[in-house]
């Protein structure tokens, strides 16, 4: 006997019509017959849409039993203790915001609004701020983990957070810092300030924070313009080579050593956490205002400036040490806010301070024509 597109077939047998509708989760028939065909159509069509919807579900099992079996399933298996507690703080969570009853249709659409308004408060905050979007996907990953487990226990005939859309934040280019702030940030009238050879070797060189507190002079290699960081103070446990800015080379040239750190002082046991604070203090002093943005953003600024010049997104790769394409393209988001400052940087070197002499020899030919 053929089977129909629609999920169901219909046979005429010795005067009646025995209907069978396939359940496409379990695989398996309903059958009933019938002495009026359209009888049995609309009940194949009613049974079938109770299969596609959920809504005959095997059993009223709540979002905190299932999660709660699933946790000790878990642990039998040797999952990691937060793990577990993850598990159950989501449940718990989800159903003090009204998510019980798995069976109940309007799940996903309180599943979807429970995770609109999920906040990060954390310790010390007086006010708590929403949770990004990475924090509401990995709470909805764990949904739909309780709910593919009640499915292969038998509780459920669907997972119902499927229909729950993945959370995406907009694109915030004002996380980078703009190019009159770069300017500012490594203007050599603020060498005085201990912190500013810092985030000059940041924007310079692309160096993560702990990279360049531990920069040593040996690094540079004057004659071949790079700076080889090793290994041992990479994230990756790999080496790399970094060219050598000519204006970085300028500035640095003057203060160079046989050996030993680069960054000497109040610096030169300073940790990342001081990094942090003595970035944002020095952006104070400077007159450049935060905004949330720390020193790691002159990290992707070295990369959006180094992509708007020519760079490929494999050159910047390279460049800053990423092992993943997608995360030096992430890191470039901010190249379009630098187009139209470095339409001259065709050999992807950075000229801050051919602006900063520009800049002088401006202020310098008024005093000149007065004379």
């Amino acid at each position: 006997m053929p089977k129909s597109q629609q999920g169901y077939t219909i046979s005429k047998y010795r005067g009646r019509y025995k209907v069978r509708v396939r359940d496409p989760y379990t695989r398996r028939y309903l059958s009933k017959s019938f002495t009026n065909q359209r009888e049995g159509e609309a009940w194949a069509k009613s049974q079938r849409a109770k299969y596609l919807t959920g809504a005959d579900m095997v059993s009223d099992i709540t979002l905190e039993q299932a999660a709660e079996q699933y946790a000790r399933r878990c642990e039998q298996l040797g999952k990691s203790s937060a793990y577990v507690r993850h598990i159950r703080m989501v449940a718990r969570k989800a159903a003090e915001f009204g998510i019980r009853k798995l069976s109940d249709p309007l799940i996903p659409g309180r599943a979807q609004a429970w995770l609109a308004e999920l906040t990060a408060q954390r310790y010390g905050q007086r006010q708590a701020k929403p949770a990004s979007a990475r924090t509401k996907n990995y709470y909805l990953k764990a949904l739909r983990s309780i709910g593919h487990y009640a499915v292969r226990q038998g509780h459920l005939l669907r997972n119902p957070f499927v229909a729950c859309d993945t959370v995406h934040e907009e694109q915030r280019n004002e996380l980078v810092f703009s190019f009159a702030e770069l300017c500012q940030i490594v203007d050599p009238q603020h060498r005085h300030n201990p912190w500013w050879l810092f985030a000059v070797l940041v924007l310079y060189t692309g160096m993560r924070s702990n990279e360049a507190l531990q920069a040593q002079w040996r690094w540079l290699r004057w004659e071949e313009d790079l700076v080889i960081i090793p290994a041992k103070v990479t994230k990756t446990k790999d080496g790399r080579m970094v060219p050598l800015q000519p204006e970085l080379r300028d500035l640095l040239k003057p203060l160079a050593k046989p050996a030993g750190p680069i960054l000497e002082g109040p610096l030169a046991k300073a940790t990342v956490d001081d990094a942090s604070k003595g970035f944002k203090t020095y952006l104070t002093t400077i007159g450049v205002q935060a905004q949330g943005r720390i020193v790691h953003r002159l990290r992707h600024c070295c990369s959006a400036l180094l992509t708007v010049s020519g760079m490929s997104h494999f050159e910047v790769m390279e460049y800053l040490g990423h092992k993943d394409i997608r995360v030096a393209q992430k890191y470039s988001r901010g190249a379009k806010l630098y187009r139209k400052q470095v339409k001259e940087w065709k050999d992807g070197h950075f000229r801050f301070m051919a602006l900063h002499a520009a800049t002088d020899q401006q202020h310098k030919e008024p005093t000149r024509q007065q004379a």
